[in-house]
């Protein structure tokens, strides 16, 4: 009798260990499950702000180009409105230079003509002496 009370706690005990290792078991795929799915949110948190900071980035980068295309159009047009402002300046200057050209030409026409009229002078003065 104390044998078959022996094998029968014995064999109690058996069933409750394997229950116990069963319900540890089951805790241990739980922690383990928990912990994956606590991992993928930690990644996808991440994932989220490198996604965030990446496009924090490219606007950034595109602002910066934006400002760089409108500083660039701001110095063409100001180099095409120097560049008209030296031309319209030659063009003046060289109307000026054809002026005093003309000016030039006509006094050198006049002051031969007034040779010409001295010298007339003057022969007509000694002819009359």
């Amino acid at each position: 009798a104390v044998v078959s009370t022996q094998s029968g706690h014995y064999g109690r005990g058996k069933e409750e260990e394997r229950r116990a290792a069963e319900e540890m078991e089951k805790t241990i795929q739980q922690r383990i499950r928990q912990a994956k799915l606590e991992e993928e949110q930690r990644q996808r948190e991440e994932f989220m702000k490198l996604r965030e900071e990446e496009m924090r980035k490219q606007r950034l980068f595109e602002e910066e180009n934006e400002r760089l295309r409108l500083e660039k159009e701001r110095l063409q047009q100001e180099r095409l409105a120097q560049e008209e402002r030296v031309r319209l300046e030659l063009e003046e200057a060289e109307r000026a230079r054809v002026a005093l050209e003309q000016e030039r030409s006509k006094l050198e026409r006049e002051r031969e003509m007034v040779k010409k009229k001295e010298e007339e002078m003057r022969r007509l003065a000694e002819v009359e002496r």
